[in-house]
């Protein structure tokens, strides 16, 4: 190119910052050979699209990589997540074994107060049990809360609520109350292992057995037995051997089991309202092996036998 034409280009160019724009007046101005030189310098000084693409996904996965990192220092820091292996309505969570109440308590030499314990509850709280013997005389339940015992194994016991006088063991007045993977036993007199005024109570994998004064009673609230529970060898010199239903609602999922208990009539099952849906089973294997009969009054409880 001789000097009159390069400073004729160089005029031309000089104000042009875009790279189209530039591109176009280069075509305009050059000669061929020009051209196809100028367009070849355009394209080295041009990044290729899946050059930009590979960049902004390099500083994404950067970014996403950075975040998993955060999440799981807070989630360290935190102890553990919360919450819902077990259908648990109370929430809370994140507390191991090496958390749990000890049913005997060192620093006082004395057995641990359950009810001290569930009335310093604060809402929504999971009381984890761990695997021992706990007295529980009548201990009373007014508030949302959970109570997760420590199942037995073939080596250890497991968690145990038991008393032995006429106030029973357990009784819910209000409140959402989550129960799961204890048993519960040795209500005698009067008073049933278990008593609902009101609220809701959720049995998960609980075992009511060997009470003389009869399992269950629900005088009025939301009774509901699920994972396994089960309700055996429990006895009553009344209506009810295992479960007594006066009020309220009272659900048996499948899987459950109603059986070998004992009373004067509906040795599993006595419904004392008699109102169609008010107990409900999940199918007809809940309730078997009950004496002198599984269900009283007579067709009273859908799906039980007898």
């Amino acid at each position: 190119m001789d000097e009159i034409t390069f400073d004729r280009v160089a005029r031309e160019l000089a104000g042009i910052t875009s790279r189209r724009r530039w591109l176009v007046a280069a075509l305009t101005v050059l000669p061929l050979g020009g051209v196809f030189a100028s367009l070849g310098a355009y394209e080295a000084a041009a990044e290729h699209p899946n050059q930009r693409l590979g960049r902004r996904t390099q500083r994404r996965n950067r970014k996403q990589r950075n975040q998993r990192q955060q999440n799981n220092n807070q989630n360290s820091n935190n102890g553990g997540g919360g919450g819902g292996g077990n259908n648990n309505s109370g929430g809370g969570g994140g507390l191991g074994t090496s958390d749990c109440l000890p049913a005997f308590n060192n620093d006082t030499n004395q057995p641990t107060d359950l009810q001290q314990a569930i009335n310093a509850a604060g809402p929504f709280t999971n009381l984890v049990l761990c695997a021992d013997e706990f007295q529980a005389p009548g201990l009373q339940i007014n508030r949302d809360l959970s109570m997760i015992g420590t199942p037995a194994t073939n080596q250890t016991q497991g968690t145990v609520l038991v008393w032995t006088n006429a106030s029973g063991v357990l009784g819910i007045l209000s409140g959402n109350v989550f129960i799961s993977d204890l048993t519960i036993v040795g209500a005698s007199g009067g008073v049933p292992a278990i008593g609902i005024e009101g609220g809701s109570l959720t049995l998960a994998n609980v075992a009511v057995e060997g009470n003389t004064a009869g399992g269950i009673v629900n005088l009025g609230g939301t009774l509901r037995l699920t994972q396994g529970t089960q309700v055996v060898g429990n006895g009553s010199d009344a209506e009810g051997g295992g479960i007594l239903h006066r009020g309220g609602t009272t659900i048996v999922e499948s899987g459950c089991v109603i059986q070998g208990n004992k009373a004067t009539d509906g040795g599993g099952v006595f419904d004392a309202t008699a109102t169609a849906g008010d107990v409900q089973l999940g199918d007809a294997l809940i309730v078997t092996s009950n004496t002198p009969n599984n269900c009283a009054p007579a067709g009273a409880v859908q799906n039980c036998n007898g």
